[in-house]
């Protein structure tokens, strides 16, 4: 059986990492990218096709 392929938005260094963590334990699944901000998460998202993604509906605005 394939794992679930995820990517993992957040703006939150801390809240990437433990998501990260507690999923790459469980063979179930495997994240194939990481965004911190919605820019990076549509590129990840057209690359890599992920069957999930976990989103953060809160992050902040990234500022220029």
């Amino acid at each position: 059986m394939k794992p679930i392929r995820i990517v993992v938005v957040d703006d939150s260094l801390t809240i990437r990492a433990m998501i990260e963590t507690l999923l790459e334990r469980d063979c179930r699944f495997e994240v194939v990218g990481i965004a911190r901000d919605g820019d990076e998460a549509i590129d990840l998202i057209r690359l890599h096709k992920p069957d999930v993604v976990t989103l953060d509906v809160a992050m902040r605005a990234r500022t220029a």
